[in-house]
């Protein structure tokens, strides 16, 4: 157990570490480092905006140690972490303060590029609907959804990096331009963006992502190159062997130049 404190005992906050960047209601924990002369026990308290956010006690041993505190960050904004921590016995003052900053943001925002429901897609059919259960899970989650078409997707690279994430939802290559798709790569390549892409009857192989700025931001190719994953394939050649085909030609059988052919 830790020795009873005495007046003597004396302890310095030495450094207060949070993430830089949060999401709003997003838990994480603000590490404090102490540094005190012998085992002690103090009252941690921590304030956000002039509210205090926590308090506990918490038994400290000589020497450095880093406390991890739980927490929850709370509305959007620029915010301030104050750490007291104060001796449970010890009339000593001393230096127990310090604090920390974060940039709590909103929630994630989600651009959901979907051609429209009830267009007429190669082969004759009527693209079904394919984006309002994404649509409701995305939302239900907290997330902020926007969804266009794909002509909207923004060809410029500052509109784009304002989401977190863009979903292709069977998106045709046909339906953007290479400034778009270029952009897009950039997006996921450059600025680290999240980019989901949703298959179907019109994305992919069908369409026509091969040799594309889309197909190079996706972790997949559209051509399969391990000869090992390729189908099988069966060839028959029938042959006519009538009368004729035994004239020979050169010192050899018509037939038998048919069968080097084939």
């Amino acid at each position: 157990p830790p020795a009873h404190p005495s007046a003597s005992g004396r302890h310095h906050v030495t450094e207060v570490d949070a993430p830089t960047h949060l999401r709003s209601g997003e838990k994480f924990d603000l590490n404090v480092s102490i540094q005190a002369n012998q085992s002690m026990q103090v009252t941690v308290r921590v304030f956000s905006q002039s509210e205090m956010i926590y308090e506990g006690g918490h038994d400290l041993h000589k020497g450095l140690q880093t406390l991890s505190l739980p927490l929850t960050a709370q509305d959007p904004g620029f915010v301030t972490y104050q750490v007291q921590v104060t001796p449970q016995q010890d009339a000593f003052y001393q230096n127990n303060r310090l604090d920390t900053f974060s940039q709590v943001e909103g929630p994630p925002r989600i651009l959901v590029v979907a051609p429209p429901e009830g267009e007429v897609i190669p082969g004759g059919e009527v693209r079904p609907d394919e984006t309002s259960l994404m649509l409701a899970s995305l939302t239900s989650a907290g997330f902020d959804v926007k969804m266009i078409a794909p002509n909207l997707l923004p060809a410029d690279l500052p509109t784009l990096a304002q989401y977190n994430s863009v979903v292709l939802v069977d998106v045709p290559a046909r339906q953007l331009d290479r400034n778009q798709m270029e952009t897009l790569q950039s997006y996921v390549r450059d600025l680290g963006g999240g980019l989901v892409a949703v298959g179907g009857p019109t994305s992919y192989g069908v369409g026509g992502y091969y040799g594309t700025p889309l197909e190079d931001a996706l972790p997949v190719d559209m051509q399969i190159k391990d000869e090992k994953r390729r189908p099988s394939l069966t060839i028959v050649f029938i042959i006519d062997h009538s009368g004729s085909m035994s004239e020979t030609s050169g010192g050899v059988t018509k037939l038998e130049l048919a069968k080097e052919a084939a």
